[in-house]
């Protein structure tokens, strides 16, 4: 895994291969800290990291995991019509490839 930082973009990074279950579990906490102290050091920029999953892991299994944290007051899972887990698809828009999900900074 690989922390990249662009601060005009709010781009904390993205894992750099899919995290398996117990990879996310122990990462978000470590996650949430760094963006909350991004977010009170620096409130111009929303700041995001992406988890990506491989298709097979059954998004119902991680969004439990999402859901066990009591993440920092700034800090937050991205969610869209109710979703917070999101497919990936490949190039000809069709087949899924992955799943992905989005910690991300909010007021």
């Amino acid at each position: 895994m690989s922390i990249t930082f662009d601060p005009k973009s709010g781009d904390l990074g993205r894992s750099i291969c899919p995290v398996s279950p117990m990879e996310f579990y122990i990462l978000i906490p470590h996650i949430a800290y760094i963006l909350e102290q991004l977010y009170e050091h620096d409130d111009i920029y929303h700041y995001h990291y992406a988890f990506e999953f491989p298709i097979h892991f059954p998004s119902k299994e991680i969004e439990q995991i999402m859901n066990k944290f009591n993440l920092p007051e700034h800090v937050s899972w991205y969610k869209t019509d109710g979703r917070k887990i999101f497919e990936i698809r490949g190039d000809s828009g069709g087949l899924r490839s992955g799943l992905i999900c989005y910690l991300v900074t909010s007021d």
